[in-house]
């Protein structure tokens, strides 16, 4: 299943999800945002590091999910 949501004029997210598997990412900045997975004992949680609410990925300065090109950190 794929599902587009909107947040602002032109940022999304996109879900992908299947029966093992849910990742979620936005177009802001190529962000990965979420990935839900089940562990051992069947229960699903999110593996990434990242921020509670898609607001705190525009203010905030960490980066969090974000993805890096071959010239990352080079000036």
């Amino acid at each position: 299943m794929i599902k587009i949501e909107k947040v602002e004029n032109n940022i999304d997210l996109i879900t992908l999800k299947n029966d093992e598997l849910e990742v979620v990412v936005s177009n802001y900045g190529c962000t990965l945002v979420k990935v839900l997975m089940k562990d051992q004992a069947g229960n699903v949680d999110d593996v990434v590091l990242g921020y509670d609410d898609f607001k705190s990925y525009q203010t905030l300065d960490a980066y969090i999910g974000a993805l890096v090109g071959r010239v990352a950190n080079s000036y």
